[in-house]
């Protein structure tokens, strides 16, 4: 594609200057300090700029998008040092057999069957002596 120069005043030897396409722009900007979507972040992009959109959006078709490469990362950016929750297991113990325990959990997932565990209600007392709700969450399935 090209464009007319600015300020050219009579005839020219450069009267049209090159530029870049626009066909290269994929719709992914770079900004300071944060990552690159990855591969396992694009199938959601939609679910999250509808969203954003939107607050009052309700998703009920979405399930398809927990994958076992989604579990897998979710397992692995828990924090390790977490207190176990009602369920009395920690993040290293849930990790012995990782890989079976995830292909269940997807499997109950995808089949409807998934329930989840129940949470752990703790009232932490604020400086102005309300509580707040904590949920301590278990890691278990059913």
């Amino acid at each position: 594609m090209k464009k007319r120069a600015n300020n050219v005043r009579g005839l020219a030897a450069e009267s049209v200057e090159r530029r870049a396409s626009a066909a290269r722009n994929l719709g992914i900007h770079a900004k300071a300090g944060l990552r690159r979507p990855t591969e396992l972040d694009v199938g959601l992009t939609w679910v999250r700029e509808a969203a954003m959109r939107n607050r009052s959006l309700r998703f009920d078709n979405v399930l398809h998008h927990v994958t076992l490469s989604r579990l897998e990362l979710a397992y692995w950016s828990l924090r390790k040092d977490a207190a176990a929750g009602v369920d009395e297991q920690d993040w290293a113990s849930y990790g012995v057999g990782l890989a079976e325990r995830l292909m269940r959990v997807h499997q109950l997932v995808q089949s409807g069957r998934y329930q989840p565990p129940p949470v752990l209600r703790q009232w932490a007392l604020k400086p102005d002596g309300r509580k707040r709700p904590l949920g301590v969450p278990v890691s278990r399935t059913k």
